[in-house]
């Protein structure tokens, strides 16, 4: 297959250590090619996961095959450091902006998202009198 075949594919994930090689490694053994790794964080989680109450969270972006994308989340599952993941597609355009961009982008995504609902604006009628509503109903019932 040729690199171009390639899709941009984003990983989430949280570990019990600092150290996301457990990952990477498992990546870069199916053949997946890291475009961006963000640092790891230190997070309170909000439930135990795995009798755990800390986790590190970290994100990689990687390009590969989606069969190769496919083809980790056994050893993921398996792997014993890997608390919780979330597998997703990216858009190549969000991948290319850089490290800053890349959240940015995103969440002004979600904004815009939370904005479209609210634009649809409602016709504001005033208030109806009741010889205004005594009219409405005459006329339909004509």
């Amino acid at each position: 297959m040729e690199e171009k075949d390639k899709n941009n594919y984003e990983i989430t994930f949280w570990v019990r250590e600092e150290n996301a090689s457990p990952v990477t490694d498992i990546l870069k053994k199916n053949g997946c090619d890291i475009v961006e790794e963000k640092p790891l964080q230190k997070m309170q989680l909000g439930y135990p996961i795995k009798k755990e109450k800390y986790a590190f969270l970290g994100t990689v972006i990687f390009a590969a095959h989606s069969e190769a994308a496919q083809a980790i989340r056994e050893p993921l599952n398996l792997e014993g450091s890997v608390l919780r993941y979330t597998l997703g597609n990216t858009d190549k355009h969000r991948v290319e902006k850089g490290t800053g961009e890349s959240m940015r982008g995103s969440f002004s995504s979600l904004r815009e998202r939370s904005n479209y609902s609210s634009s649809f604006k409602r016709k504001e009628e005033g208030v109806l009198t009741n010889e205004s509503l005594e009219k409405k109903i005459e006329e339909i019932l004509n």
